[in-house]
């Protein structure tokens, strides 16, 4: 639960100026919030202080998504969850550093400079919501805001040892959240534990008309019920991944896990299928229809209407490209030209991968329908050493796996097996769309048997 009397305790207007310096070298936080300037409530969050990845509108304060070319926008409006969140008594410290756009996995391709693991400089905590990351695993803040589009929180937190949670796709309005693709883009969160998560989803959803894939939730007070009460869940698995593990240590905690729920009297159905070649295509699917909505969403990103020009001389056309050439970073620019090759060449590859996406949604959902909750390890290794990024290998399924609840907008959460820093091992709980409570019913099962 979140630390109410430590917080009480503390000037938190002292307390985040004396951050800023502290971290200046880290490059977690882009900057501080004059959060003493806002109307905030007291409620079920008051005075817990929280980072929010600086994709997210918040009014009068500079709102850059880490990219020179909108470095020195100010928006006008707070986006819904902020809002929720300020209304509840929480207190927003700090913009936190990402990837650029939020297009990267690393950590690393931030205007504002590189975010390392914090346990171990040498090792990436991924990304792209690299900054809320940090500031969760080091104390800094009790939660973090972040956005998942890929696996942009599940799978950063299983590299510190916490908690990360997507819910269901529009469960949580993304309204004032910058769009990098819309029909994959979930607002998600850093928690220290489970109860913490669920108590976050209480506040933050429902339907906000502002957001045109919002959804009228099916259920609520998921942390009023987070208790099993002698439930007995039907958990899948699925084997053949475990070929995929690369860290003996993931696999033996994977194992432990599913033995622990096993005889805490859950039933655990292995999903035999030898063919996953249809799931295998997420990745491909991904990025080509995810570049494809970024480019489209970023195109009013010319320098003129809002973030800077940079002062190129000549016709429209020249200062737009000089802007974007040097407002981007090399990521943004790569997934842009990948992009328009997909959609635009002769064989349409962004067409072929909208329809196969919802073959491969199709086929996910059918492997959890055969069950309550999928169990897998949430990653096929440990946070990479940054020397070896180019060894990774990205044809790995498990290492694309979370990939898919984005596709199909499944509730998804990795939560850590062992806390050993940037050693930590962690495994997933993924489940069909609104079944978010039945998620963290197990979560927190599987968390008090292992403390």
């Amino acid at each position: 639960m979140f630390d109410k009397e430590k917080w009480q305790k503390i000037n938190l207007s002292q307390y985040r100026d004396l951050k800023i310096k502290e971290k200046e070298n880290d490059n977690s936080i882009i900057e501080g919030i004059s959060f003493e300037n806002l109307l905030i409530k007291k409620g079920i969050l008051s005075k817990i202080p929280f980072a929010i990845k600086d994709n997210f509108s918040i009014a009068e304060e500079t709102t850059t998504s880490a990219s020179k070319i909108i470095r020195n926008f100010i928006p006008n409006y707070n986006s819904t969850i902020f809002l929720k969140l300020i209304n509840e008594g929480a207190v927003p410290l700090f913009k936190s550093n990402l990837d650029e756009l939020a297009m990267g996995g690393t950590g690393l391709t931030s205007n504002y400079g590189p975010v390392y693991n914090p346990f171990n400089k040498k090792y990436i905590l991924g990304g792209s919501s690299s900054g809320s990351n940090y500031l969760v695993a080091d104390g800094t803040v009790s939660f973090s805001i972040g956005s998942d589009t890929g696996d942009s929180v599940r799978k950063p937190a299983s590299f510190t040892g916490i908690v990360g949670f997507k819910p269901t796709w529009g469960l949580v309005s993304r309204n004032g959240l910058y769009d990098f693709a819309p029909t994959w883009d979930t607002v998600a969160w850093f928690t220290k534990n489970i109860k913490e998560s669920a108590i976050l989803l209480d506040i933050l959803q429902g339907f906000d008309p502002l957001d045109q894939s919002s959804m009228h939730p099916k259920d609520k007070n998921y942390f009023e019920n987070i208790e099993m009460n002698n439930e007995k869940y039907k958990i899948i698995t699925i084997p053949s991944l475990e070929k995929d593990i690369l860290d003996e240590e993931i696999l033996q905690d994977y194992k432990k896990a599913i033995e622990i729920l096993r005889k805490d009297g859950h039933e655990i159905i292995e999903i035999l299928d030898d063919d996953y070649k249809l799931l295998s295509s997420i990745l491909v699917i991904y990025k080509v229809i995810s570049s494809t909505e970024a480019f489209s969403c970023n195109s009013n990103l010319t320098g003129f209407h809002f973030g800077a020009n940079f002062g190129k001389e000549g016709d429209y056309e020249d200062k737009v490209i000089h802007a974007r050439t040097k407002g981007f970073g090399y990521e943004v620019k790569k997934r842009f030209l990948f992009s328009q090759e997909a959609k635009y060449n002769d064989k349409n590859y962004y067409l072929k991968a909208v329809k196969l996406r919802r073959k491969v949604n199709e086929e996910i959902n059918r492997i959890l329908s055969k069950g309550d909750v999928l169990l897998i390890p949430s990653t096929p290794n440990l946070a990479n050493n940054i020397n070896n990024l180019n060894k990774i290998k990205f044809n790995n399924l498990l290492n694309s796996f979370l990939i898919l609840f984005n596709s199909n907008g499944s509730p998804s959460l990795t939560m850590p097996i062992t806390k050993n820093g940037h050693l930590s091992t962690a495994i997933n709980f993924s489940s069909l769309p609104f079944n978010d409570k039945k998620i963290f019913k197990i979560a927190n099962r599987l968390e008090e048997l292992i403390k």
